[in-house]
């Protein structure tokens, strides 16, 4: 059953038309993103759907009773309530049923002494069906469910009884998210929800969003997170909207097989009109003008094939190869810094080589800015030293473009820049999609996709050894992503790059370096690669050998060594698991049996729907996992079993759940025993 369904929409702002004839619906349960270039409509289209802006022609259908949620990116409230009573605010039923419940209890108490039985009866009856609707809406965990809500999203706990206004623009923006999911609409409409989300932050809410029961339609550059989510991609191009099932990455492979069938068939149409239009002329030549006109008649009713365009309007990202790729290029040696009493780095050390691509991640507040702008000189340690090398030529992209001027023009930032005349730099302009008028626009009134374009456009310019780069893909459309990616990839000197863009860490990064609670600890690999790590139980730290981050000095922990060689031992491992019901002992596992159970059924919920497709979901994963070596199903087994133990005798203390860290870890152990019944299954099937 359809829960919205697009009519042949039509839009247009004075002349230019953003899209014609536009239908699509979107099922019960269903997860939807809608991509494509910044400026193409997407944000217009589903403000014309919540009914914020309205459509030319067409028109949008909801189902009966349809409630919808929506999350602006442009969310900016200014209010004088703290974020926990704005966020408790949006659970309007709960507070209904509980302000329900105090009304009743209050007349039960005036009818103590009343003889009239027949009253109380009455108000008892009342009373029991408001304790029912109340427990059906979780009333009893509300304080509960807010603040791991607004904690989960990354809210940090001394901003949970903060004004509003006090907030960033990020944090406001979590509030607004808490908001809207605890207010259980039947859809849930995000317009790049994970703009001001740092990665933990961002898999809370893919986690949340995989067990959400309603539908979801999300507008987002993020292809790690749709990759996540998304059951189906909506692509808006050029005016139309083309429907593809599956994630980001299915529709990517799936968009160029369409491309390429309708190059074919465009080519094939071209060889067919060209070989008409000679036997045209033979028949002309041979005096058989009735035939000529009548072939001549046949290929004009032909309908044309528009030639395919496989090429989406994206800049052209070139760096050009570094002159000079030096063995060592940064380094820092027990480096400390701290902001007042809080610590930020924590005598950290660490060298990065010529060549290397380096992502640095960690949480927002972490410390990652400030460690660039260390490397940087742009900041002083408080103890150590750290920068990069005085002979390593190096550019810089920040987060705040503050290496531009607001009054220049595009084309004046560009010549001031380079000896380049004006003719030449229009020319290399056009390649970063400045054409045009648009090379006059002044810097303080550019977007933020066209102020990161103009950055990198210097950056290539000046031929650097190596980019330092701080979210290069915050403001960048899909396309503009993909071609920063592709030029980095080619690019031969060193990139350090801060980022919580887990596609772009996948297809750039040959290391991790990761800050966690001040220290940093390097991982060979791309994101997935260190993702595989922390699962298997492979810890090394960056801190441990300052000259040789990627050396011997490094220590590392193998949980794969620690297991037996044979994939028989994983298989045991599970039944034994499998039949306790925990991997931990009795007193931690009931402790942690009540708290996840607590969780799991109220916080976040799911329907029947959804449960069932959580089993299709669950039978995929273990026929996908079934094909992987036996040892390493066992090493696996081994970490997350050794992790989940960790993590229930923390549970087994009651002061824990005082603790900011409570619901993360509570989610941190829901997902791995959801990813130990894969494993278990996979075992059995092998």
């Amino acid at each position: 059953m359809s829960v919205i369904t697009v009519e042949n929409a039509s839009k247009s702002f004075g002349l230019k038309r953003l899209f014609t004839d536009v239908s699509f619906s979107i099922a019960d349960g269903e997860v939807v993103a809608l991509v494509g270039s910044n400026g193409c409509g997407k944000t217009t289209l589903i403000r014309c759907i919540v009914e914020l802006e309205e459509l030319d022609s067409g028109r949008v259908r909801m189902s009966k009773n349809c409630r919808i949620g929506y999350l602006s990116q442009e969310f900016d409230q200014i209010s004088d309530t703290s974020a926990y009573d704005e966020t408790i605010g949006g659970l309007a039923r709960v507070l209904s049923a509980e302000r329900e419940l105090k009304s009743i209890e209050h007349r039960l108490s005036e009818q103590a002494a009343s003889s009239d039985n027949a009253e109380v009866e009455a108000l008892l009856k009342r009373y029991e069906r408001a304790v029912r609707e109340f427990e059906a809406s979780d009333g009893y965990n509300l304080a509960f469910r807010v603040r791991s809500t607004l904690m989960g999203l990354g809210l940090p706990e001394d901003c949970l009884h903060a004004p509003i206004e006090t907030l960033s623009g990020g944090e406001r923006m979590r509030v607004a998210l808490a908001r809207l999911i605890l207010s259980e609409p039947d859809v849930l409409i995000l317009d790049e929800p994970t703009n001001h989300l740092d990665m933990p932050a961002t898999e809370w809410l893919e986690g949340f969003l995989k067990g959400f029961a309603g539908s979801t339609l999300v507008v987002s550059h993020d292809r790690y997170f749709l990759d996540q989510i998304a059951d189906r991609v909506l692509e808006m191009d050029r005016g139309t909207v083309t429907s593809y099932t599956g994630n980001y990455s299915s529709f990517a492979r799936k968009k160029l097989g369409r491309l390429a069938e309708e190059r074919l068939t465009y080519e094939r149409q071209k060889h067919e009109q060209k070989k008409t239009e000679l036997l045209v002329q033979r028949l002309r030549d041979m005096g058989k003008i009735r035939m000529a006109k009548s072939r001549a008649k046949l290929m004009e009713h032909q309908e044309p094939i528009s030639r395919p365009d496989d090429q989406a309007d994206a800049p052209r990202f070139a760096f050009r190869d570094a002159k000079h790729v030096s063995d060592l290029i940064a380094k820092a040696s027990q480096l400390s810094k701290r902001y007042g009493e809080r610590v930020i780095l924590d005598d950290i050390s660490f060298s990065i080589k010529g060549g290397e691509k380096v992502g640095i991640i960690g949480p927002n507040g972490v410390g990652k800015s400030t460690l660039l702008r260390i490397l940087l000189g742009m900041e002083l340690p408080d103890r150590g030293q750290g920068a990069i090398g005085s002979w390593v030529k190096h550019s810089y992209f920040s987060q705040d473009s503050c290496s531009l001027d607001e009054d220049t023009t595009v084309l004046e930032t560009i010549t001031a820049a380079t000896q380049l005349k004006d003719g030449e730099a229009r020319q290399y302009l056009a390649k970063f999609l400045f054409r045009g008028e648009d090379v006059y626009k002044r810097v303080s009134v550019l977007s933020g996709g066209e102020r990161s374009r103009l950055i990198l456009c210097k950056m290539i310019l000046e031929e650097p050894y190596c980019l330092v780069l701080d979210e290069p893909t915050n403001h960048l459309d899909i396309e503009s992503r993909e071609c920063l990616e592709d030029a980095l990839r080619s690019f031969a000197g060193t990139v350090i790059a801060v980022s919580h863009d887990r596609y772009f860490l996948n297809k750039v990064a040959t290391r991790i370096l990761e800050l966690r609670d001040g220290k940093a600890y390097s991982y060979d690999g791309n994101y997935a690669s260190y993702k595989k790590q922390l699962l298997t139980g492979k810890v090394s730290s960056a801190g441990a050998d300052a000259p040789g981050s990627t050396g011997s000095g490094r220590r590392t922990g193998s949980a794969k060594g620690a297991g037996a060689a044979t994939g028989t031992g994983a298989a045991r491992a599970a039944g034994s698991a499998k039949a306790t019901g925990s991997t931990g002992g009795g007193g931690p596992a009931r402790a942690m049996g009540a708290a996840k159970a607590a969780y799991a059924a109220k916080a976040i919920g799911k329907s029947g729907r959804s449960a069932k497709a959580a089993a299709r979901s669950h039978s995929s994963q273990v026929r996908a996992t079934s094909k992987l070596d036996a040892d390493d199903l066992e090493a696996e087994i081994f970490a997350l079993e050794e992790r989940a133990s960790e993590l229930e005798k923390l549970f087994a203390d009651a002061d824990f759940y005082k603790t900011p860290e409570c619901y993360q870890k509570l989610r941190e152990h829901e997902q791995i025993m959801e990813r130990l019944r894969v494993l278990y299954d996979a075992c059995e099937t092998l």
